[in-house]
């Protein structure tokens, strides 16, 4: 059987992180929202306050340790 390549292992990481990465994000997002609760009842009409996260994609990520 052949070797597996580093991009491979790293692949197999990366999809046994990914749950606990997202449970991580969804928490932060949820704290971050509680937190700025107070905030918003203090913004003019125009202002607003916006919450956005994103996981890395698989690719992207392994490209990224490619370059470092």
């Amino acid at each position: 059987m052949a070797e597996r390549t580093v991009d491979d292992r790293l692949r197999e990481e990366y999809f046994n992180l990914l749950p606990e990465i997202r449970r991580v994000v969804e928490y932060l997002e949820v704290q971050i929202r509680h937190r700025l609760l107070a905030m918003r009842g203090e913004l003019e009409k125009f202002e607003q306050i916006e919450v956005r996260s994103r996981v890395k994609e698989c690719e992207s990520a392994i490209a990224s340790l490619r370059v470092r």
